[in-house]
């Protein structure tokens, strides 16, 4: 066990290296020259030479590699050396840090709360449906809530976010129609607010957790532990709970651990829509504005979480099934 794990860090250690060195090069790729995308068209390009100079960009490039390295161990991507607003007259009113802390302290723990709320109504709506379906697969009950699902799971996020507002918000009156004073990123200081964008991505994710989960548990109700757990007198219901489903609840783990990936996807589209504070919101204002810098510190952002994601359900799993274990494969 302790072998896996540290394999699985190390792994996930050499996957972050790579998705920081995918990063560089795409800020090595970006058109324009880098002092000029920092500082703007109201500075000219005697200032666009001092902060490339600065910041190493006329160095060699393996040279820029390892302090671009550097920098992000500093929480930097984009950075304005000491001296610098000494040396550039003007230089009042340009942004010329991008500190990874913002991002982290402000839109992606506001996406990891939605992402959270989001994944626990997934779970409390799941389990029950793919036990049902799984115990009467050959109900009508179970064949309606199977097509109910489907039919949610094939509505886009913006459709879907829009009906919601619509249905709740519109004509039930249940909600709050005005936007949410969002503006200070406290978005737990409005709980009503969340509730759409927490249902809009929980819907369209019950569907695709409880075709796995359903399916799991219809394969383990057929194995001969479960035949002997009946024959001793026990109930659907503890059958069902007790032993069905910690064992088929391992599809469920990988699923969870691709949770964080989805704040790139399926949850852009919904922060977008209610102009929510997260990662992808700001990632979707910086395209729009041309903030090169914020893009690529989002993007590295996201491959972080994904590989994180991805380790915790390793790890996880592991805990969970004890059949996994780090094998060294010998050719």
């Amino acid at each position: 066990m302790f072998r896996y794990l540290v394999s699985r860090v190390l792994q996930a250690v050499v996957v972050v290296i790579g998705v920081a060195t995918v990063v560089f090069f795409l800020e090595r790729l970006m058109p324009g020259d880098p002092g000029r995308l920092m500082l703007g068209p109201r500075l000219g390009p005697v200032q666009w030479a001092i902060y490339d100079h600065q910041n190493g960009f006329d160095k060699p490039l393996p040279v820029q590699y390892f302090d671009f390295l550097a920098n992000l161990l500093h929480g930097k991507i984009a950075f304005t050396p000491p001296g610098f607003a000494d040396s550039i007259d003007p230089i009042e009113g340009v942004q010329v840090d991008l500190d990874l802390a913002t991002l982290v302290q402000g839109p992606m723990i506001n996406s990891l709360i939605l992402t959270g709320f989001s994944t626990l109504l997934v779970v409390a709506i799941t389990v029950p449906i793919a036990l049902y379906e799984a115990a009467r697969r050959r109900r009508r009950g179970a064949h309606l809530a199977n097509i109910a699902s489907m039919t949610l799971y094939s509505i886009p996020p913006f459709l879907l976010g829009t009906l919601l507002i619509l249905a709740l918000a519109t004509d039930l009156d249940w909600l709050n129609l005005n936007a949410p004073d969002w503006s200070n990123g406290e978005v737990l200081a409005d709980p009503s607010a969340l509730i759409l964008p927490v249902l809009t991505l929980a819907i369209g994710t019950v569907a695709l957790f409880s075709r796995y989960l359903r399916a799991a548990t219809m394969e383990e109700l057929t194995k001969e532990y479960i035949t002997t757990a009946r024959a001793k007198g026990a109930s659907r219901s503890r059958v069902s709970l007790r032993h069905a489903l910690p064992n088929a609840s391992l599809p469920i783990i990988t699923l969870l651990g691709t949770r964080l990936p989805q704040i790139f996807g399926a949850q852009l589209v919904v922060e977008v829509l209610f102009g929510y504070p997260g990662l992808g919101t700001t990632l979707w204002s910086a395209a729009n504005n041309h903030d090169f810098y914020t893009m690529l510190g989002v993007i590295l952002i996201g491959g972080v979480l994904t590989t994180l994601g991805s380790l915790i359900a390793d790890i996880v799993y592991a805990a969970v099934d004890p059949r996994i274990r780090y094998v060294k494969v010998r050719t």
